[in-house]
């Protein structure tokens, strides 16, 4: 009777670990690619006025990358400092950043972070969060920080390039005082105390990200802090193994 019925728990063991493994392989982000980060700072008004930059991120074997370093300098018409971008394509990614527009002019910008994620399927859970600042760094009077216009929030976690999770919508606008400081207000959506992601969502196919959108004023600065978070809600296989690790255990205790 204990042969039967062991051997019975080890069918069942067998069964749920191979679909498991079936599903991990399924499910598995992608290792392979580089993290890009992005960045075009233009007057709408007049092109010519402007620039666009990128670099690509380095990850590591065991998936995670971290990245510090600048985007254009003080002769350029921007010049932005990374503090930190880091993350996993398991997937999830934090950034921080402070933005200087050198122009005469207001400028628009787009700050895009790509992560190569591979499928992420068959369902998703997300969430995110942003907060940041605006300077009046030349002393004019007045500084701001604007959404652009057209319903694009400042904020957009993203699957693919398609928007899944919009912060701060469209229109917001935020001042500062003359040789000030004003807050972009934090705000976290879709996570719990944990920092986990409860946000329903469908599948990744290749790539998720983090967009930032905003016009900044001549001769001001800007900063943010935002990250996105991405976590795979699994098939059934995953529970078939769970149980009958259950059944198994709680079968072998009794016969014990």
């Amino acid at each position: 009777m204990i042969r039967r019925h062991l051997g019975a728990y080890l069918s069942c063991l067998t069964v749920g670990l191979s679909l498991a493994l079936l599903l991990s392989v399924a499910i598995a982000p992608a290792s392979a690619g580089s993290v890009i980060i992005s960045v075009s700072g233009f007057d709408p008004e007049n092109p010519s006025i402007g620039m666009d930059a990128s670099h690509e991120v380095q990850v590591y074997p065991d998936d995670t990358f971290y990245y510090s370093g600048g985007l254009g300098d003080a002769n350029s018409p921007w010049e932005m400092e990374i503090h930190n971008l880091s993350g996993d394509i398991d997937p999830f990614t934090d950034l921080n950043f402070t933005m200087k527009n050198n122009t005469l002019v207001t400028l628009q910008f787009i700050v895009a972070i790509t992560l190569p994620t591979g499928p992420l399927v068959p369902a998703t859970l997300h969430g995110g969060s942003t907060g940041g600042s605006v300077t009046d760094a030349n002393f004019s009077g007045s500084a701001a920080v604007s959404t652009v216009g057209g319903g694009v929030p400042f904020y957009r976690g993203v699957y693919d390039g398609v928007l899944q999770l919009p912060i701060h919508p469209d229109p917001s606008a935020w001042v500062a005082p003359p040789g000030g400081t004003a807050n972009i207000p934090a705000v976290t959506v879709g996570l719990n105390g944990f920092a986990y992601p409860t946000i329903p969502a469908g599948p990744v196919v290749a790539t998720i990200g983090i967009v930032h959108e905003f016009t900044l004023t001549a001769g001001d600065s800007m900063g943010a802090t935002s990250n996105f978070r991405v976590e795979i809600i699994p098939e059934p296989a995953a529970c078939v193994l769970a149980i009958c690790g259950l059944f198994a255990t709680v079968g072998l205790r009794r016969r014990s």
